[in-house]
């Protein structure tokens, strides 16, 4: 085999691979031209590397026409099963799709009607279980806000009750301190009089009296105190709670 021979074999190779690519490359022309003409088995071909891998950009309605087109291919080869899971697919991306009657046979559209009946039925239950859900979680949402709002509700009242109790028991031990203090003052003075005459039996008699009062008094100062600052935290957390209620 000489060059010429060698170089127009690889010339008529060449076009062969071309004519080849061209005829399997994808072409929306040569998909409508073969749902058009009935060419099933050729559209089958063109499509099925399309949806292997559909490209971002595509619009849906395309998608959805071509999952027709397959859908019509598929029961135009007898893939009835199939072709009705195409026609669900078409729905899937375009609800509004639909046969052209020009092109398709009264069975192929009662097999999409069949579809789209089955598919809008589930699309509505779908819908009807969204809405319950959103309403049974808008309703659990409700309820835990009543629940933590009346929780800071009770927080708030018990801290409030328990301001008013601590300051009435601090006010109860400051009243029994200045009481003990104004009823043992002439005492005390009587006591400080004994001390500075020397006279040790008034002193003896008074002391006792004066002691236990300032013991009294240093108790129920000390436990006033104590209540009355209670009291304020207290009423310091009710407040803060009202704060947060309030939010």
């Amino acid at each position: 085999m000489d060059r010429k021979e060698i170089a127009g074999s690889i010339f008529t190779l060449v076009l062969l691979i071309g004519s080849l690519y061209s005829a399997c490359a994808f072409s929306p022309q040569k998909i409508r031209e073969h749902f058009e003409w009935g060419e099933y088995q050729k559209l089958i071909d063109q499509l099925r590397p399309f949806f292997a891998s559909i490209p971002d950009s595509t619009d849906s309605t395309i998608i959805a026409d071509y999952y027709l087109y397959m859908g019509v291919a598929l029961f135009g080869t007898g893939n009835i099963d199939e072709a009705g899971k195409f026609f669900y697919k078409a729905l899937y991306y375009d609800d509004r799709a639909a046969l052209e009657r020009a092109y398709v046979t009264e069975d192929m559209i009662n097999l999409f009607d069949v579809v789209r009946s089955d598919y809008l039925y589930t699309k509505k239950q779908k819908m009807y279980q969204d809405s319950l859900l959103v309403a049974s979680r808008l309703a659990f949402e409700s309820n835990v806000k009543a629940m933590k709002f009346g929780e800071l509700q009770q927080r708030k009242r018990n801290n409030y009750i328990f301001a008013v109790s601590f300051a009435s028991i601090g006010a109860l031990f400051l009243g029994i301190a200045a009481y003990e203090y104004h009823a043992t003052d002439a005492t005390y003075r009587e006591l400080k009089h004994a001390a500075s005459e020397g006279d040790k039996v008034l002193y003896n008699r008074y002391y006792p009296i004066v002691n236990r009062a300032n013991t009294i008094i240093i108790s129920c100062d000390i436990a006033g105190g104590v209540s009355i600052f209670s009291a304020l935290l207290f009423s310091i957390k009710a407040r803060r709670l009202q704060k947060e209620i309030n939010q």
